[in-house]
């Protein structure tokens, strides 16, 4: 007798469940809520963050010490001039919102839309990525390349790097700054912007 009772309370709790289930699935669409507000709430709550992040991304600045010889100028690395021969250690902000550092072993050549690269980024921290970028042929430039195509190095650059035992290299990041302009109407170009 006992055990038909729980039997008829199990059976009611699951039938009184499925008939608030079917309830709520048959709202009329004029009851459903027009605008998602957590969502409408997170962008409102994350907009000045992101937009500074982004902004953040249109210039970076790197501080290398080391056996270093470098003087290399480039508006994309479509019209790059310059040489270096590079073994360091470096610190600061890269592309993308990489934060941090790492060791640089690079021998590079520039004329214009042809080069050679041999870049190892390697020992890194912070939010620094390690990554290769070899094309010893003088040629054009790979940009399809994984460094490029990752993030590690930014292709549409326009920027400088010179230095003697200690370099400096400033760039700015016009895909940066597009994303930043498209940030402000809220529109996330790079798909970078927390949520």
């Amino acid at each position: 007798m006992k055990l038909n009772k729980w039997m008829l309370m199990l059976t009611a709790a699951a039938g009184l469940g499925m008939a608030t289930l079917s309830a709520a699935e048959a709202l009329p669409e004029e009851e459903q809520p027009a605008v998602n507000w957590s969502k409408a709430g997170r962008f409102a709550l994350l907009y000045v963050p992101n937009l500074l992040q982004d902004a953040a991304d249109i210039i970076s600045l790197q501080v290398g010490v080391g056996s270093t010889f470098s003087c290399n100028f480039y508006a994309t690395h479509f019209a790059e001039f310059g040489w270096e021969n590079t073994d360091s250690f470096f610190i600061g902000k890269g592309n993308k919102q990489q934060w941090g550092g790492g060791r640089r072993e690079a021998v590079r050549l520039a004329l214009g839309c042809l080069g050679m690269d041999d870049v190892y980024v390697s020992h890194t921290f912070g939010w620094a990525h390690p990554y290769v970028l070899q094309d010893q042929a003088f040629n054009f430039p790979e940009h399809n390349a994984s460094a490029y195509r990752d993030g590690d190095v930014d292709f549409w650059a326009i920027g400088a790097r010179a230095g003697l035992l200690f370099d400096v290299v400033v760039e700015c990041h016009p895909v940066g700054l597009a994303d930043f302009l498209c940030g402000i109407v809220g529109y996330d170009l790079s798909s970078d912007n927390w949520e």
